[in-house]
């Protein structure tokens, strides 16, 4: 009886084909969850700065007079860079409502480059004619100050 162990040629390059198949579809894979966690990341980057970019518009936009009156806005429409991200620039269009006084619609364009392409994402809201409070306490005391 003559028995042979073991396994022939044709049945390891099959076994090899199969493998390298196998990793390379694993290999994509990788590869595409890396791409799409750089696409969270920037985006997650880009709503924390329109955040940031809108509640400085809350705070900052409105001067405040010296009698305490809440004056207009300075400008209606600016581009800035947000303050912590290097990367990312923010285009600010205000644009008073037509139906109520003091209301004011905000578009908030974040733009950056990836990749060697420009992107944006825009956000809106809707902001008020008013300065925080602490703002007006400082005004106030500083009135008394006087």
């Amino acid at each position: 009886m003559n028995r042979r162990a073991g396994f022939t040629l044709v049945e390891m390059i099959v076994a090899m084909g199969i493998l390298v198949v196998g990793v390379s579809s694993i290999l994509g894979l990788l590869t595409f969850g890396a791409a799409l966690q750089r696409t969270a990341e920037s985006r997650n980057d880009v709503a924390l700065a329109a955040a940031a970019v809108i509640e400085d518009l809350r705070v900052n936009t409105f001067p405040l007079s010296a009698d305490g009156v809440v004056g207009a806005p300075a400008s209606m429409s600016f581009e800035r860079d947000v303050p912590g991200h290097p990367k990312l620039t923010a285009y600010v269009d205000l644009r008073e409502s037509p139906d109520r006084e003091g209301e004011y619609f905000a578009t908030v364009r974040i733009g950056w480059k990836e990749r060697g392409k420009r992107r944006a994402e825009t956000f809106r809201t809707i902001l008020q004619r008013e300065v925080p409070f602490d703002r007006r306490v400082e005004a106030e005391i500083k009135r008394a100050k006087k």
